[in-house]
């Protein structure tokens, strides 16, 4: 922090110097501070990285507030805290990781409750339903982040091509409403399940992507309403669909990929002939939500929307409408289609093998 206060400026007006400014130096950030909040994220890096150098170099009265893993400081670190005369630590977490704190503490021979300035261990703001929000928004970031690597190592563990030979007649059934991209992805990943589909609507060359948005690198969003998790999630999911789309053209060489609209629909030209030779039924005929409704008590339609019409899609069986919600991180077509249509075809064998076990 800059202490220094307000300065005239070379016309003699008053000017306020930057009061906060970043460091690389950690030594030189903590050198006399007097105040110090630990917001560290524990990894390998920060792990033991504030060691007793750092603690020996703070004011003599100063006053350590952290929220971070305590696994940050060193064991030496700790020792200079228990010795020092006048700094206060004050620690905020969660009940496990205090009772672990005072463990490691005694371990080393220097228990909490015998430090010459007593440590405060507080569970404050840790237990905080502000605190507590974040924890599950963080937490549900990095779950969504491991079953998004999962559901594509997976899929790039298999072969995309596009059977050339029809499924078998007794194979289940599934409908697709909507022949843009989305729908035309969703029809590759369930007849690569072994799914008799069929795709309804008439001919659309776009369902609110093109192939512009298959771009060769995830870049990131330009969305302000999107968290930071979200727009590293947002990323990762167009990094993910990338790299399925890329085995997915190498896996059916026929099909001939370019960026510009002449090329998108000879893209999905070639798509749909490849779907037809493996036994896809193409309706031009749209259905109504009766139909639909009526439909689903015999099987499963799914129902992908284009990134203009809805945030998602839906798959309906029973006449239950199962919602799947992508929010701020869809980015329909090409650019994450693959990812959508392989969570379907997982959801819906998921389903379809759950269905059976009842009866």
């Amino acid at each position: 922090m800059d202490r220094q206060g307000p300065r005239p400026d070379t016309l003699g007006k008053a000017c306020s110097d930057s009061r906060v400014y970043f460091g690389l130096d950690w030594h030189e950030v903590l050198e006399g501070a007097r105040a110090v909040a630990i917001c560290l994220s524990l990894n390998d890096e920060s792990t033991h990285r504030i060691d007793q150098a750092l603690i020996q170099c703070l004011h003599t009265q100063a006053r350590l507030v952290c929220v971070a893993k305590p696994d940050v400081f060193s064991d030496d670190a700790l020792r200079a805290l228990a010795t020092a005369e006048g700094i206060q630590l004050v620690l905020d977490y969660g009940p496990g990781t205090l009772d672990a704190f005072r463990g490691r503490a005694q371990a080393l021979g220097c228990s909490v409750s015998k430090w010459r300035k007593p440590a405060t261990l507080t569970t404050q703001a840790a237990m905080t339903e502000a605190c507590h929000g974040d924890l599950d928004y963080a937490v549900s970031i990095q779950l969504s982040l491991t079953a998004l690597r999962c559901l594509v190592r997976r899929k790039l563990a298999h072969s995309l091509t596009i059977p050339a030979q029809q499924a078998d007649a007794g194979a289940p059934r599934v409908s697709i409403l909507g022949r843009g991209i989305n729908g035309l992805l969703q029809a590759v990943m369930l007849r690569l399940a072994n799914y008799q589909v069929s795709v309804y609507g008439g001919h659309q060359q776009s369902d609110g992507a093109g192939l512009s948005a298959a771009e060769t690198t995830a870049k990131p969003l330009s969305n302000d309403y999107l968290t930071p998790g979200n727009q590293y999630l947002a990323v990762e999911c167009n990094r993910a669909g990338i790299e399925l789309f890329e085995k997915f053209l190498a896996d059916n060489p026929s099909i001939d990929a370019s960026g510009d609209d002449l090329g998108f629909a000879h893209l999905m030209d070639e798509i749909v002939t490849l779907l037809q030779r493996s036994g896809v039924q193409f309706m031009p005929q749209y259905l109504s939500p009766t139909q639909i409704a009526d439909m689903s008590r015999e099987h499963f339609v799914v129902t992908p929307m284009g990134a203009e019409e809805t945030d998602g899609l839906s798959i309906v069986y029973c006449s239950a409408y199962n919602r799947i919600a992508a929010g701020g991180t869809y980015a329909g077509g090409t650019t994450q289609g693959l990812v959508w249509a392989s969570l379907v075809q997982e959801i819906i064998q998921a389903k379809a093998s759950a269905g059976s076990a009842r009866y």
